[in-house]
């Protein structure tokens, strides 16, 4: 089975007609174990998440049962199916605090310069814009809430006539908006289709704040996948890259083909999209717009 970026290994293992799966955690990614076993145990006794049949913390293993995806009917509504999953996670137990997002961001901006060249990356111009958002966004207030804060296609799986969350590794508390950046970053292709997002989970019409406070996030959401993308693609292709002039948004199928897994050509190609989507976003003056709307 694909792994994706967590730094585990997934065995798919059968046994009386049943499937489950194995995970295994590796020494990259041994220090988020603690964190997502934990969400993964609330998420399974909550009903969001799939269940655990077995974990041993000291020899960082699990087993869970395998969440066998199927096909959603295009009249079954797949936004609003992902909608319930939201109001389930958000609703739920509580959850570990789990990572301060903003000072990860500014890490992972930092180590992704030191390997990605200056010609593609602004580090300045990323981490004055992150800032600027994140102090927006906290001056603005939230309330904290159960948050998974990594909900890509390849985490989400309907079965069974609803959607379940895999992988909380990122788990933790949060603002709610930050699960709904991410569901908007790859479900919503503009700006109505937005509004129809958080109509659903407002249950009435969305301000102009909370407009803007979804854009907002889903920004910083580009960046750290675009980060991400740009992290995992080989040396020899990042020497060699160029700025996009324009976005192929070819990162929209991240995850949609039966895991995470993506050829390094196009891992580049999804993080040079993706940056330049950030870049254009921050230039244009629609960042300055939100977080006026956001603030005022």
């Amino acid at each position: 089975m694909a792994p994706g970026c967590s730094g585990l290994t997934l065995v798919k293992v059968g046994s009386a007609g049943k499937w489950y799966v194995i995970r295994f955690w590796n020494k990259r990614g041994l220090k988020y174990w603690p964190q997502d076993l934990a969400c993964q145990l609330i998420a399974s006794a909550a009903g969001y998440g799939s269940e655990v049949l077995f974990s041993d913390q000291q020899m960082a293993v699990s087993v869970m049962e395998y969440l066998e995806p199927q096909l959603l009917s295009p009249t079954e509504g797949r936004l609003s199916k992902i909608v319930e999953l939201l109001k389930k996670i958000h609703g739920g137990p509580v959850l570990p605090p789990g990572i301060n997002r903003r000072a990860e961001l500014i890490k992972s901006i930092d180590r992704a310069a030191a390997v990605v060249p200056a010609s593609i990356f602004d580090v300045e111009f990323f981490k004055q814009m992150s800032k600027q958002i994140f102090t927006a966004i906290e001056s603005a207030g939230f309330v904290l809430v159960p948050c998974h804060r990594d909900l890509h296609p390849g985490n989400v799986i309907y079965t069974r006539g609803r959607f379940f969350a895999i992988d909380y590794t990122l788990g933790g508390m949060a603002d709610a908006y930050t699960d709904l950046a991410t569901i908007a970053f790859f479900e919503c292709s503009n700006d109505e289709e937005d509004k129809v997002l958080l109509e659903l989970y407002l249950e009435r019409a969305p301000t102009p704040a909370e407009c803007a406070k979804l854009s907002l996030y889903r920004a910083l959401d580009k960046l750290y996948f675009g980060i991400i993308f740009l992290y995992l693609t080989s040396p020899v292709l990042l020497e060699a890259a160029r700025p996009l002039q324009e976005s192929s948004r070819a990162w929209r199928n991240f995850g949609r083909q039966g895991g995470t897994s993506a050829a390094p050509e196009k891992l580049l190609e999804y993080g040079l999209s993706l940056l330049i989507e950030v870049s254009r976003y921050a230039q244009s003056g629609e960042c300055a717009r939100d977080i006026a709307l956001l603030v005022q």
